[in-house]
């Protein structure tokens, strides 16, 4: 085997791993890239929940706070349940992502499996499951942009996206998930070598 297909099938291999989405829409994560250094977007990962000719709505799901769920909706959750931040709009106001089969009819489908919800009602049902830890997830805030500004910076390499899981968005430690842009990063740059 030669070097060059040696190449070939590595970049193969990292093209699958990064699972990029070809482009943005509900259940795509958006990955910050260093690019974005020194702004409220820094080493983030969003979930993307909406994503229209209206705008776009997401949520970072990587920055875990200090303030108990509990004592902040003042109502029953799980004891190690904390307050996400969720984004740079209406930093006062809460929503959450819940992870269930059925419908809660008042939530916005971003997964198969995850609505978006600013509904209290809905939210506080929610954490009074007793699975509602690992289903569970409260944020203060949520991030948005106008029509067409995400494409714009998108375009201008601000984000990589890539397909997003329920176990990622609730998974117990999310501390590392946006290190996964490097690899995004290099499987771009692979594809564009391979184009060539």
């Amino acid at each position: 085997m030669t070097s060059g297909a040696a190449a070939v099938l590595v970049t193969a291999a990292m093209l699958e791993a990064a699972s990029p989405t070809a482009r943005p829409g509900p259940g795509a994560f958006l990955f910050a890239t260093p690019d974005l250094g020194g702004s409220v977007f820094e080493a983030t990962v969003v979930l993307l929940v909406a994503h229209d000719a209206q705008g776009s709505v997401g949520v970072i799901v990587n920055r875990p706070g200090r303030l108990s769920v509990a004592e902040t909706l003042e109502c029953e959750a799980p004891e190690e349940a904390t307050v996400f931040f969720g984004g740079p709009v209406d930093v006062e106001g809460i929503v959450a992502l819940l992870r269930t089969r059925s419908d809660p009819a008042v939530g916005h489908r971003a997964l198969e499996d995850v609505f978006f919800t600013l509904d209290r009602g809905a939210i506080e049902g929610a954490l009074g499951r007793p699975d509602a830890a690992e289903r569970v997830r409260v944020y203060a805030g949520y991030s948005g942009w106008g029509p067409g500004q995400l494409d714009g910076e998108i375009a201008r390499g601000f984000w990589v996206m890539a397909r997003a899981s329920a176990d990622d968005v609730f998974r117990e430690d999310v501390s590392t998930l946006w290190e996964r842009v490097y690899r995004l990063l290099g499987a771009t740059e692979a594809r564009a070598a391979f184009a060539k």
